[in-house]
């Protein structure tokens, strides 16, 4: 038996709102047992001072490359940052939260052999306000990204049943 904390690197761009309160709860939970690192980008209607809303166990790491206009390039920069802080990190689990994050980390992560959650936080393409074309954009994405070493936690029953259209590879924790 070892006492080395294992490490759980949390990546996420969306960090407001929900997400964000849901990472403060889960890191504190989580802090005397874990390692933990946060990646994120800037975003608006971030809290301001978010070091001072989290643990001082937790380590926050402020992407340098996103950009929320999803240009490809961009998303590219993106993807190789985080393969960087994952390589220079180390950690032995890594949660995405929200379609972007779970979108690009997904793609950046998918020939490593260290396990990947992604909680969804909602999916995208389940918003009326967007257009059919968008809608079914999102969908096809989830769909094609769902596979490989990656395990969904959804964070609704609702969430969870739209899943297993997808995967199998799927748990339930519920938000509360």
């Amino acid at each position: 038996m070892t006492d080395r904390q294992y490490k759980i690197m949390h990546i996420t761009m969306r960090f407001s709102g929900g997400i964000f309160t849901f990472l403060q709860d889960l890191t504190e939970g989580l802090c005397n047992d874990f390692q933990q690192t946060i990646i994120y980008a800037a975003y608006p209607n971030m809290p301001q001072n978010v070091r001072s809303h989290f643990n001082k166990k937790v380590q926050l790491i402020r992407l340098n490359t996103y950009a929320a206009d999803h240009n490809p390039l961009a998303d590219n920069q993106t993807r190789n940052e985080l393969k960087d802080l994952v390589a220079q990190e180390k950690p032995d689990i890594i949660h995405l939260h929200g379609y972007t994050a779970g979108r690009l980390g997904r793609q950046a992560f998918e020939t490593l052999r260290i396990p990947i959650l992604y909680t969804p936080h909602g999916y995208l393409y389940l918003a009326e306000d967007r257009n059919r074309l968008s809608r079914s954009l999102l969908r096809r994405t989830e769909q094609n990204l769902s596979g490989g070493n990656t395990t969904t936690i959804a964070c609704s029953k609702g969430e969870f049943a739209e899943t297993l259209n997808f995967t199998k590879n799927a748990t339930f924790i519920n938000n509360g």
